[in-house]
């Protein structure tokens, strides 16, 4: 019996660090997003570089974060469901 729960926790843990690092993936790219789109353009052909980036970045990228954030969810969700909580 222990020898199973001790599996389970194991395989738990491993599927949070992978969470845990897929979710920083995630931020890391809001950041650079960010960066990019703070830096201050000095000539004609960065503000077109620059707005072009912040096109690519509102239709593609930022579409994509969202849909991997709503997989998250899903399978926090579904932890959620089958985790063996303490009663306390």
């Amino acid at each position: 019996m222990f020898q199973m729960y001790s599996n389970l926790f194991y395989c738990a843990l491993g599927i949070a660090v992978k969470m845990d690092a897929f979710n920083s993936s995630i931020c890391r790219t809001f950041e650079d997003i960010c960066n990019r789109v703070s830096e201050l353009p000095e000539k004609t052909a960065e503000l077109v570089e620059l707005t072009n980036f912040m096109i690519e970045s509102r239709d593609v990228t930022v579409y994509n974060l969202n849909q991997e954030i709503l997989g998250v969810a899903e399978k926090i969700l579904f932890l959620f469901d089958h985790a063996i909580l303490p009663s306390k």
